[in-house]
């Protein structure tokens, strides 16, 4: 029992063993620049979740600060984000304020049970396309919903088909000058990161705003005309259990979106930092903060991955710069909240947009649409389920129909006598060493293929997938890694064999100068093959020429 709590340490309390003054002073500016980030993002937030203003501070200082204090990742920034937005509303509509914060209290408890139950890892075994394909649905019903405020429409429906056919049919209502000024804003917050990284661009464009507001006074709504006098209070809220059956499957979608949020979040910082995260203690970390937020009147809570990847960027060592931002926002919010009245909302419609905008990962995209059908088709289900219906629903239907592909792949597999069980041999022959992939390679398989443990002195590498079936996206990017590692570890050649979708995504698959990969040279032969070589010039490649009766193809 005690090694149980013992592996469930808050990694601040790990942190703090070697802490000192220069880490401090790193941790002291990323937290203040995240702090800069976050401030009118939360704003934003509360404000699109049909909440007051303060309540987004509120979030950012009461759930950031929370997860800070427990969480499983060194780097992790939790507080309010965009994903949340269509699930709160919709609460709210249905069961008024006291529902919905009791059922951000109730995804606490829940979060904090997987992470007691130790299913942090689980998160492992979503497939990518569905991930993909709900966060995209969730950007689409926020810009929907931002279009009243950017546009200057009045009295917008709730449902997303309702709202858009509103939008079409007041098309003559609209506000030119709201309008002129969101495309400023949003030119600001794209053009800001090519001349200054570290300012934020979202915070320029809402002191633009509030600068033509003031000089000009053009027609536009600001929070003050809406909100009325913003002051910071943290004071206890009570709870609604009058429609608890209602507020089953919402509290199942939040607890699962802060889980995959904040665990792909912890992930990302990993892979920027080298560090290892703690998943059960991050779900803790996350149920705790949600629980806090409800609390005081709060959002729900999660880690954000931009403002994670902005604290890493300037500095940010521990646990510690995140609890700097959620003390700076408190400062902040004491001092100028009343100043706050003058913001347009149409500038926080515009950061938003911007958000949604970056919600949609294109590089990401762009690897599914390179993978096999069916992770196209898991991507728009989700998608389309995502904006129709909910995120259970979408995650749901989708998990369901991926299980069934893979039900069927490993039916298909036994009975032609094909071995599934997912296996790695390394078979050296001179110089050259061929690694073979066999059995199942997917999103459920894919961990299984430990890439770390795979060495060999050889300089000459053969990667040979012909053996391997079920490919999907995540069986790809296994792949994929391993011609990374290859190279990476410095080896003259790789060359990939054996299924003709795995070498079409390979020949796109973007092999970035920050993991130091030297890939000069790519070079599609026949017989389903794929060279790579750190030696020579770029070689153009217009054809490609695949021979099919060397091609194993189980998609």
């Amino acid at each position: 029992m005690k090694n149980y709590f013992k592996s469930l340490t808050p990694m601040l309390f790990i942190s703090l063993k070697n802490y000192n003054k220069n880490t401090f002073i790193k941790d002291l500016i990323a937290g203040l620049i995240v702090g800069i980030i976050a401030l009118p993002l939360s704003l934003a937030l509360a404000i699109a979740s049909g909440a007051p203003p303060v309540v987004g501070l509120i979030t950012a200082i009461i759930g950031g600060g929370m997860a800070a204090l427990l969480s499983g990742s060194r780097n992790q920034v939790s507080g309010p984000t965009a994903a949340f937005i269509p699930i709160v509303l919709t609460v709210a509509a249905t069961c008024g304020a006291g529902g919905f914060l009791t059922a951000i209290f109730f995804s606490g408890v829940l979060l904090l049970i997987m992470g007691f139950l130790r299913l942090g890892k689980l998160i492992n075994y979503i497939a990518l396309p569905i991930i993909a394909g709900f966060t995209a649905g969730i950007a689409v019903s926020i810009f929907s919903g931002q279009l009243a405020d950017f546009m200057g429409y009045s009295n917008v429906p709730k449902e997303f088909i309702e709202k858009i056919a509103h939008y079409a049919h007041e098309i003559g209502t609209v506000n030119p000058i709201s309008i002129i000024l969101g495309v400023v804003c949003i030119a600001i917050m794209l053009v800001m990161p090519k001349i200054n990284k570290k300012i934020p661009g979202a915070l320029i464009a809402i002191i633009v705003a509030v600068a033509v507001k003031l000089i000009f006074k053009p027609n536009i709504e600001t929070i003050g005309s809406r909100f009325g006098e913003l002051k910071l209070n943290f004071s206890l809220h009570t709870f609604d259990f009058s429609n608890f059956s209602k507020l089953i499957v919402p509290i199942i979608s939040i607890s699962l979106l802060a889980a995959i949020e904040s665990l792909l979040s912890a992930k990302a910082a990993d892979n920027m930092t080298r560090t290892t995260h703690n998943p059960n203690a991050e779900l803790l970390s996350q149920g705790a903060a949600n629980m806090a937020s409800a609390l005081f009147g709060g959002l729900p809570v999660t880690g954000a991955i931009a403002r994670t990847s902005a604290s890493i960027k300037n500095g940010g060592v521990t646990p510690v710069a995140t609890l700097i931002h959620a003390l700076f926002i408190f400062l902040i919010g004491i001092l100028l909240m009343p100043y706050a009245v003058h913001i347009p909302l149409v500038a926080l419609a515009s950061v938003l947009i911007v958000v949604c905008k970056n919600m949609i990962n294109v590089r990401e995209a762009k690897k599914i649409f390179a993978g096999s059908p069916r992770d196209v088709i898991l991507f728009f289900t989700a998608l389309s389920l995502t904006v129709v219906f909910d995120l259970v629903v979408a995650i749901g239907s989708g998990m369901g129909l991926a299980l069934l592909w893979v039900l069927i792949n490993f039916i298909r597999a036994k009975l032609n006598k094909i071995p599934y069980k997912p296996q790695i041999a390394v078979i050296e022959n001179g110089f050259t060493s061929t690694i073979a992939l066999s059995g199942g390679l997917n999103f459920i398989t894919d961990a299984k293929f430990k890439i770390k443990e795979i060495a060999t002195d050889n300089p000459f590498i053969i990667i040979d997938v012909s053996k391997a079936v079920d490919l999907d996206l995540q069986g790809f990017m296994v792949v994929e890694q391993l011609v990374k590692r290859m190279l990476y570890d410095g080896k003259e050649t790789v060359k990939v064999v054996g299924n003709s979708r795995c070498m079409r995504y390979i020949a796109k698959a973007e092999f970035e100068e920050k993991e130091k990969i030297d890939l000069t040279d790519i070079l599609i032969e026949e017989q389903s093959t794929l060279t790579f070589t750190s030696k020579h010039k770029p070689v153009v490649v217009e054809e490609v020429t695949v021979a099919a009766a060397d091609i194993t193809d189980n998609n």
